[in-house]
């Protein structure tokens, strides 16, 4: 799904291009809160590797994001797109697990924190197609 028809499937509007390169994006609600938009196709899936005691798969958000945006009083939370599906979380609860964890992890001139996929609500966004695919339905 392009960028586009993900927003108007949450009801969501583009505001401006964090980071172009790696697909990050500033949008705003109907009711004006502002959140960061993380395209991705990765996700941690063995964080005890890195040294982040925590079991199951989790995604990755700058450090820099933490610190400077979600300090804001008026963004909401963080938008992570993975694999057809939208996962929302707050930015109070994000401050407050990576806090928790310590789960940021130093990449080459960044640092990277890491967010527990399953403390984020899932908005499935192609269910109709999944199902669809699913069904063995071909028409090709």
């Amino acid at each position: 799904m392009r960028l586009q028809e993900v927003l108007a499937a949450l009801n969501l509007q583009y505001v401006k291009t964090i980071d172009r390169s790696h697909r990050h994006y500033l949008v705003r609600d109907g009711d004006g809160n502002l959140y960061i938009v993380i395209v991705t196709n990765r996700v941690l899936r063995h964080p005890k590797a890195l040294g982040i005691n925590y079991d199951n798969e989790m995604f990755g958000i700058k450090k820099f994001y933490i610190d400077y945006y979600l300090r804001k009083g008026d963004y909401a939370g963080v938008i992570w797109l993975y694999n057809g599906d939208a996962y929302i979380a707050k930015a109070r609860e994000i401050r407050e697990t990576i806090g928790i964890l310590g789960s940021c992890i130093k990449r080459g001139f960044e640092v990277i924190c890491h967010y527990p996929v399953s403390a984020c609500k899932r908005i499935p966004l192609n269910e109709g197609l999944r199902k669809f695919m699913s069904s063995g339905s071909r028409c090709w």
